[in-house]
């Protein structure tokens, strides 16, 4: 297990005490590699690495995570990995993707159906496609997730759109259609990344509101 506590953990400037906890059981016993086990056993080790309550998590009408007021997070697992980020307090709603990097056909899936054309020509011009798309596609994974609490429904990949390449841990995108009240067309939105050998990290958060100002 990886633990990485980044110090960029700061929503429009503003520090949170927060961690994000990596987990392989890759070599873990069978019943341990069940989904809920994966996420039971990691949302306590992030509790307890971030000093809350070891609170068991239960899941939303639409299998969203519910948070309780002293912390709020986000999960999310690919393969044998399963990554948690916590964080104090209930001011942001938190969103975390982990990805491999795509290969040739993950390439051609995610730039026809999770690009448009602008960001496919970002998507020309760089270097390693695989990595560049699994970027993208795990960004706007991460945004949804945060950005499900107040949008409250299911939208698709063309309501968030690449602004530019990314570049040292960080993409710039922004909202292509209105999602809520809140969640204007033309909204910027930074998602973060971390890369490592065989997978990548993505995150994001989005200031909390009422139930009240969520679109309907």
């Amino acid at each position: 297990m990886e633990n990485h506590v980044p110090q960029f953990f700061e929503p429009q400037g503003t520090p949170v005490p927060a961690v994000l906890v990596l987990d392989d059981l890759g070599e873990a016993t069978p019943r341990a590699k069940t989904g809920a086990a994966k996420r039971a056993h990691i949302i306590r080790t992030a509790q307890r690495r971030l000093g809350v309550p070891e609170i068991p998590i239960t899941s939303g009408s639409a299998g969203d995570p519910v948070w309780p007021k002293t912390h709020r997070g986000s999960l999310s697992h690919s393969g044998s990995k399963t990554v948690c980020l916590l964080a104090k307090g209930n001011e942001w709603d938190w969103g975390v993707d982990i990805e491999g990097y795509a290969d040739t056909e993950a390439v051609q899936s995610i730039s026809s159906e999770a690009m448009g054309t602008s960001e496919r020509s970002i998507l020309a011009q760089a270097d390693d496609k695989g990595h560049f798309c699994a970027l993208v596609f795990s960004g706007k994974e991460s945004f949804f997730k945060a950005a499900f609490p107040r949008v409250g429904r299911v939208f698709g990949f063309e309501a968030l759109r690449l602004l530019a390449a990314p570049s040292s841990g960080q993409m710039s995108f922004v909202t292509a259609i209105p999602l809520a009240p809140s969640l204007p067309r033309g909204t910027k939105v930074t998602v973060r990344y971390i890369q490592m050998q065989d997978a990548i990290i993505t995150w994001t958060a989005l200031q909390a509101v009422s139930r009240s100002s969520l679109a309907r």
